[in-house]
């Protein structure tokens, strides 16, 4: 059974035995805050997962560093991860994304609609009623229900925590199955919840069209996609959130990204519009993406061109031709 929103009965068995395969003084100052903002929690034990999502959107997820996290199942503009103790079974977390970035969240109708999958379990539950707790007391984005399967089998899981809340314009809904209470690790499942961040860009128009690869632009068996492959972190925070430097910088427009694989070469192209010439934050880029480098290097092999309002970057290995032959591509393309 689906154990998202509208449920109708519980699956703890289905998962009991599951194991997870699978962020001028103005500008300094905000530079600053974004630095603690993205590393402080790594430096305090914990890890950022990113990801990314249909509808040019990117994913964020702070998790400690005892959990591990696989995605469980990818449908069109649903995704599905699925979270649990490192070398345990003790519960599992599974979180859905549901991007839809043309709907406006309404907290009523997700408190509604929360009450009442909560309320379609009760038959198989101990309890008479559901009882909705608020997943943050300072603002309405989501709700979660606990209920306690009145007839467990062997092996299943006897305790459920469900709901749904807004991240952005997404929906996520999350389902949470253990045996035992315990205080602290449901303040980490509330935590790792609180943590998604999703960001989206307006759909892609012409522009970026226009300089998108195809097939016949790198030949051979060549297998585009739109995987996230690269190798320096904050590019990719910069990807998948890159709504967190606003303040910084002109604001974005578009973005797109492109995967490409071909033989055993393979790697991303990622593309960004924005309002207005960038043009003099080419500094600024490249100290976030080399840092004291101030270059590709082997630890950040990533290159970047800036061409008016367009940044492209290119997410291959240092020696890769396949990179090459792309950036001379779209180089053209540019002109």
């Amino acid at each position: 059974m689906d154990v998202h929103a509208g449920t109708s009965a519980f699956i703890f068995h289905a998962f009991a035995t599951s194991r997870i395969k699978d962020k001028k003084m103005k500008k300094t100052l905000a530079l600053l805050a974004l630095f603690f903002m993205i590393t402080g929690p790594l430096m305090a034990g914990s890890k950022e997962y990113l990801d990314t999502l249909d509808g040019g959107c990117g994913l964020t997820m702070t998790l400690p560093d005892s959990l591990d996290i696989g995605i469980h199942d990818a449908k069109p503009n649903v995704k599905t991860y699925m979270i649990g103790l490192r070398g345990t079974e003790r519960f599992a977390l599974l979180v859905s994304i549901i991007n839809a970035p043309s709907q406006e969240p309404n907290a009523a109708v997700l408190k509604k609609r929360v009450q009442e999958a909560g309320t379609k379990l009760l038959p198989r539950c101990v309890e008479k009623e559901v009882s909705l707790v608020p997943i943050n007391t300072t603002e309405e984005i989501g709700y979660y229900y606990r209920l306690t399967d009145n007839n467990p089998r062997p092996g299943e899981f006897t305790l459920l925590i469900q709901g749904q809340m807004f991240a952005e314009k997404s929906l996520v809904t999350f389902t949470y199955l253990f045996n035992n209470d315990d205080a602290a690790e449901l303040d980490t499942v509330i935590s790792v919840l609180k943590s998604i961040k999703i960001g989206c860009a307006g759909k892609t128009t012409a522009s970026l069209q226009n300089l998108l690869l195809t097939k016949s632009d790198i030949g051979g068996k060549a297998v585009l996609d739109k995987k996230l492959i690269c190798k320096t972190f904050q590019v990719q925070v910069y990807y998948t959130n890159p709504e967190a430097y606003g303040m910084l910088l002109p604001s974005l427009q578009e973005k797109e990204i492109q995967s490409v694989e071909k033989g055993s070469d393979s790697g991303s192209v990622m593309y960004f519009r924005f309002g207005e010439n960038i043009e003099e934050y080419r500094g600024f880029f490249t100290g976030l993406f080399y840092g004291d480098s101030r270059g590709p290097s082997v630890e950040h092999p990533e290159e970047f061109i800036i061409a008016g309002d367009i940044m492209i970057i290119f997410c291959f290995p240092g020696d890769s031709k396949l990179k090459k032959e792309i950036i001379s591509t779209i180089s053209n393309k540019l002109k």
